[in-house]
C-alpha cells in the first residue's frame, strides 16, 4: 500500500486476484483500487480499464466530467447497445489497436 492506498504493483505481487475466491470481494477490491488510481492524480484514464471491467461506465463518465473532459465524458455517456453507438466505438478503438508506427 502506498500511503494507505492499494496500489496495483503490490496487488499484482501478491497475486491477489489469484487467491481472492470471492468475485464480491475480488470486485470490492478492484473499486477500491481504481478510486485510489484516480484519487492519486486525478487522471480518469489511469483508472479507465478498471471500472470498464466493472461495468461502472456512469462513475467513469463523472470522473471525465470532474476533469472537465467533455469530449470523453461525452463518449463513455453513450449506450453502447445501440449499433450506431457500437459503431463510433469500433472507430475510436481501432487505431488505438493498431501497433505505433516506428
Amino acid at each position: 500500500m502506498v500511503g494507505g492506498e492499494l496500489a496495483w504493483a503490490e496487488l499484482r505481487d501478491q497475486c491477489v486476484p489469484l487467491w481472492v475466491r470471492s468475485p464480491t470481494e475480488l470486485r470490492a477490491i478492484a473499486e477500491r483500487l481504481a478510486k485510489a488510481q484516480f484519487t492519486r492524480n486525478r487522471d480518469p484514464t489511469e483508472c479507465a480499464l478498471l471500472y470498464m471491467a466493472l461495468d461502472k461506465r456512469s462513475a467513469l463518465t463523472a470522473f471525465f466530467r470532474a476533469v472537465k473532459d467533455e469530449k470523453l465524458s461525452a463518449f463513455f455517456a453513450r449506450d453502447f447497445s445501440l449499433p450506431e453507438n457500437r459503431g463510433a466505438a469500433v472507430k475510436n478503438g481501432a487505431p488505438r489497436a493498431e501497433p505505433p508506427p516506428y
